[in-house]
């Protein structure tokens, strides 16, 4: 298990697993899918380690308290719209 040492790359947006903001510097592992995809498309890049103030994130393993609350609230509303159509037939 590698870990690098990333950034966000100049005017993108990245997110955590969970919808949360990054730190702007922080640790991701390299064998995990979702950062590998970010690190190849270019959306976090290679940094050096010249701060300590780098934080660790891995997969679902999110460094910042700050996430969006997945419970929406949402109401349906279901119309019945049956039609009713009655043919007499004829005897």
């Amino acid at each position: 298990m590698s870990k690098l040492l990333v950034t966000t790359a100049a005017g993108r947006v990245v997110k955590d697993p969970r919808g949360g903001a990054v730190p702007d510097k922080f640790w991701v592992e390299t064998d995990d899918p979702f950062w590998s995809r970010l690190v190849a498309a270019g959306d976090v890049i290679e940094t050096t380690a010249d701060t300590g103030s780098a934080m660790p994130v891995s997969g679902a393993a999110v460094a910042s308290a700050t996430t969006p609350s997945t419970a929406a609230s949402t109401t349906t509303t279901t119309a019945s719209t049956a039609s009713t159509s009655s043919k007499g037939t004829a005897s």
